[in-house]
């Protein structure tokens, strides 16, 4: 997807997520944390533009290539599934926003603590 194609993409998203936020919907925000987006998701400004957008909690999913258009370069290397671990656990005592992580690799979880 081309920077141009993400932007759209992303504007159609923010008119999705402000329409729920308008209506008073608990709202929260999915991402997909993979190889050309874990240093733009996995910031604490991120969560707070979230926070100030009015948005309830965050969802970090990491990337796992599966399916027939899997693309395995965007999967996270186990140091960057570390990395967003820390991030979470870090963060959950920080900012004042609701955060879910979806670790499923025993490692990460022991190398957050």
């Amino acid at each position: 997807m081309s920077g141009g194609e993400r932007r759209r993409s992303s504007r159609g998203t923010l008119r999705g997520l402000e329409a729920c936020l308008r209506e008073k919907i608990l709202t929260g925000v999915a991402t997909s944390v993979c190889q050309t987006n874990i240093d733009d998701l996995c910031t604490e400004s991120w969560l707070r533009e979230l926070i100030a957008r009015g948005v309830h909690y965050c969802w970090f999913h990491t990337y796992r290539p599966v399916g027939p258009k899997m693309n395995p370069q965007l999967a996270l290397t186990p140091e960057q599934l570390v990395r967003v671990r820390r991030f979470v656990v870090e963060m959950r005592a920080k900012v004042p926003i609701a955060i879910i992580d979806a670790t499923t690799t025993a490692r990460a979880r022991r190398s957050a603590r």
